[in-house]
């Protein structure tokens, strides 16, 4: 059952569906017909792409499954700390769009981490085949694109505030930091690994970001 799934999952077509859903998802949150809905349902949508990335992963084992936890908790530590004294990110808060919190915190904002890391480096590995070092520091400038175009949409329906004149420099530069640093610590426990709707996920979901912004 399993293996069916993840041969249905890594089916090429199966991008379709995910990009009929988040064309569904910019059309909810672009207009005011059932915006509130679709505000709603933002976290269990985050949790479905990383169900999704997840079941689409090959050659999984135990080391694989400690790092996601590992980068799990420590990415939501790393934001707990974050929020608790500003001196990471810069200061910020986190509202209630995310679902439950523990700390300040979502729980889907450790998860979420994870699905950053998974997605840069199958970039990384896509575009630095012959060259393994390179390919945490490419996850961690992926990372931190991402960043860039999500803080426009993640201030606009409240998934957090900032309290200064915008997104702080030292924001974007400690993603790209951590982002390399779990990048290191996957990959190269895990150069095995291989996830193919990982790039299509990353790509559909920056678009999604960008595309909506021309909304607000």
């Amino acid at each position: 059952m399993i293996e069916k799934v993840r041969n249905i999952i890594n089916n090429p077509s199966f991008i379709i569906y995910v990009i009929i859903i988040y064309l569904v998802g910019l059309w909810g949150l672009g207009t005011n017909v059932m915006k509130d809905v679709f505000i709603s349902i933002i976290p269990y949508n985050i949790l479905l792409a990383n169900i999704v990335l997840f079941w689409s992963a090959k050659n999984t084992n135990l080391k694989f499954w400690i790092s996601v936890v590992f980068i799990a908790i420590t990415g939501f530590y790393l934001e707990y700390f974050g929020v608790l004294t500003g001196r990471i990110f810069g200061v910020y808060n986190y509202g209630n769009i995310l679902g439950p919190k523990a700390l300040d915190v979502p729980y889907l904002i450790g998860i979420n981490w994870v699905f950053m890391v998974l997605c840069g480096v199958e970039l990384g590995k896509k575009l630095s085949p012959h060259h393994p070092v390179a390919i945490p520091f490419i996850s961690g400038l992926f990372m931190l694109l991402y960043d860039i175009f999500l803080e426009k949409f993640a201030i606009h329906f409240g998934m957090w505030i900032w309290y200064s004149n915008g997104v702080p420099i030292q924001n974007y530069v400690s993603w790209f930091v951590f982002g390399t640093l779990f990048s290191c610590i996957y990959y190269f426990n895990n150069r095995q690994i291989k996830i193919p709707i990982a790039r299509a996920l990353y790509i559909i979901q920056v678009l999604f970001f960008l595309l909506l912004s021309f909304t607000f």
